[in-house]
């Protein structure tokens, strides 16, 4: 009940063809860019963006209120759609989007929604703008800057990334997966599997129309009472927006798991300086640690190599020996971090997915699944994809499952794209 159905009722078939508008609001960023599909003799698909732009979400933008963020947006998509226009990708006129909404959305269809709680620093934007349609502030922003849009699809992050590598494999794949600033999935299911009370909040039609269904599972939210926390995930979920709101993305994510891995510094490396750690080295500041550099230091072939690239980046003095143990806390983390994404993987196997038809197609016993993966953490921290195939071939095992990890570069921008080409 806490999944949250995408209604994307044309699923990708790997034949997609037009010129689409995509926005990626993301945690961190804003992407826009421009997609077109073209279609060869085979009926297959390719893709090309052909125009792209990207925006930090600063703390200037975090601190809009609702309203003005979305009016920030749209003058932000006016200039690339005056490019794109002056290139002659897209026709004068009403033009259309594909949004990906990186944040908790209640879908009623395909392009509607009832915006809920963003978090992720994001609590000023969604004050004022909670329980208000999506397409609605979208298309009244836009047309406030004086341009008319029209809203094809709006999806989840990780229902992006789904859709996106649909496009590319639509026979093998399942399951869509973000671990960057945030973690989170999704899941492909036929859409009988819906509980009633969920069919009852959308129009019919569109459920007539829909045979499968793409769930945002909300995965971030699941663990709680289940997951084995330590004192330091205790701290710092204590200091969190809302304490206790997302106790898998805690241990998981880009934004959470440096700073677990700093207080574990702090208080068993550190501490042994005699109280003299903050003075001696720049990890002594909250969220002074990012997932970049607790990569590189983890990562290094060489000791000397680590303490020289965590200086550069923390500040302060730190010793050989010190590096050395930071290094152990730094893949201890990553590895909880990736076990628990592997087994996250399995669950949703597991729980969600439907038994195997005779034809093989769906997720059940003995059948392969493909994972499509994006987000910074899982493409680029040294080895945490590895270790999560590693974790999933280990854990599949026992319940006769093969899930295969596959990354889906620009997954949520170029999904949004797909979305609007599926339902024109």
């Amino acid at each position: 009940m806490t999944m949250l159905p995408a209604y994307v009722h044309a699923m990708p078939r790997g034949c997609e063809r037009g010129t689409f508008v995509a926005l990626d609001v993301g945690g961190s960023n804003l992407r826009i860019a421009v997609v077109r599909f073209t279609t060869n003799s085979n009926e297959s698909s390719t893709r090309e963006i052909l125009y792209q732009t990207g925006h930090a979400l600063d703390e200037a933008i975090r601190n809009l209120d609702g309203r003005s963020f979305f009016l920030w947006i749209a003058s932000q998509l006016e200039g690339v759609v005056a490019v794109s226009r002056g290139s002659g990708w897209i026709d004068p006129g009403v033009v259309d989007i594909g949004l990906t909404w990186s944040f908790p959305l209640e879908s009623h269809s395909v392009n509607t929604g009832k915006i809920l709680s963003m978090g992720k620093g994001f609590t000023a934007i969604s004050q004022d703008i909670i329980g208000l349609d999506l397409k609605t502030l979208f298309e009244d922003s836009c047309a406030a800057v004086g341009l008319e849009v029209r809203l094809r699809a709006v999806v989840n992050d990780a229902v992006a990334v789904l859709l996106s590598h649909l496009n590319v494999d639509p026979r093998r794949t399942k399951i869509g997966l973000i671990v960057g600033t945030g973690v989170n999935a999704s899941v492909l299911v036929p859409s009988t599997v819906l509980d009633e009370e969920r069919l009852m909040r959308c129009d019919p039609r569109e459920i007539e129309r829909c045979s499968d269904c793409v769930i945002n599972t909300e995965l971030s939210l699941f663990g709680a009472g289940v997951l084995p926390r330590t004192r330091w995930d205790d701290e710092v979920d204590a200091e969190n927006e809302i304490p206790g709101f997302q106790p898998l993305e805690m241990m998981c994510s880009g934004r959470y798991m440096p700073e677990i891995a700093r207080r574990i510094v702090r208080d068993r490396v550190l501490r042994k300086r005699n109280g003299q750690e903050e003075a001696a080295t720049g990890l002594g500041r909250i969220y002074g640690l990012d997932a970049e550099t607790m990569s590189v230091v983890e990562g290094a072939l060489d000791v000397a190599f680590a303490r020289q690239q965590l200086l550069a980046r923390v500040g302060g003095t730190v010793s050989i020996a010190e590096v050395r143990a930071m290094r152990s806390v730094f893949y201890a983390v990553s590895c909880r971090a990736a076990a628990v994404i592997a087994a996250a993987l399995v669950a949703v196997t597991l729980a969600v997915l439907p038994p195997e038809t005779p034809g093989g197609e769906t997720g059940g016993a003995g059948s392969e699944v493909v994972v499509a993966v994006t987000g910074s953490v899982i493409e680029k921290y040294a080895g945490f994809r590895a270790r999560v195939q590693e974790f999933a071939n280990l854990l599949g095992r026992r319940w006769n499952k093969r899930l295969v990890i596959a990354v889906e570069r620009d997954g949520p921008l170029l999904g949004g794209a797909v979305g609007a080409a599926c339902n024109e």
